[in-house]
């Protein structure tokens, strides 16, 4: 809901941010956190979250414990996802308590979330919030989680 009322007025900066950090634009992303980190509200502190998690996974910045934090209890709250709160989410994996991350995985999983928002969204947000669970399954050698998702992707999309 954050994002949808405060997304009026922005003009939808995700696929700017986006687009910057698959080319790994460093300058747009840092001038795009400059932007946001003189806003005020709980949606600007997010947005510079997002760009420092971002520009952090392209060696240009850190995130601090505080940061990893304040998501933590955002998405403990959150009672509506939106493209927002996934795409977040997204990016957060890598950063979020491994327990914590693949509990809320799960938990948007069961209640179909990840599913629902595809019939209105791009499918492009299943496959990388799956892509980025999954590699971080790889990387901490849990095969047999990462198998069992390639497998409820493979199920789905049969």
């Amino acid at each position: 809901m954050l994002f949808h009322k405060c997304n009026e007025n922005n003009n939808d900066l995700l696929s700017s941010f986006q687009k910057a950090y698959q080319s790994g634009d460093i300058v747009v992303l840092k001038s795009h956190l400059r932007l946001w980190q003189h806003k005020q509200g709980k949606f600007a502190e997010l947005q510079v979250i997002q760009l420092k998690m971002m520009l952090t996974t392209l060696n240009a910045d850190n995130i601090t414990k505080k940061e990893i934090l304040i998501l933590e209890d955002y998405f403990k709250n959150i009672s509506n996802w939106t493209f927002f709160e996934l795409y977040l989410f997204g990016h957060a994996m890598p950063f979020l308590d491994e327990k914590f991350m693949f509990h809320l995985f799960q938990e948007l999983h069961q209640k179909s979330i990840l599913y629902d928002n595809f019939r209105y969204d791009s499918f492009s947000m299943l496959f990388y919030i799956y892509n980025n669970i999954i590699l971080f399954m790889l990387e901490h050698d849990h095969l047999d989680t990462a198998d069992l998702l390639i497998q409820k992707l493979t199920y789905y999309f049969n």
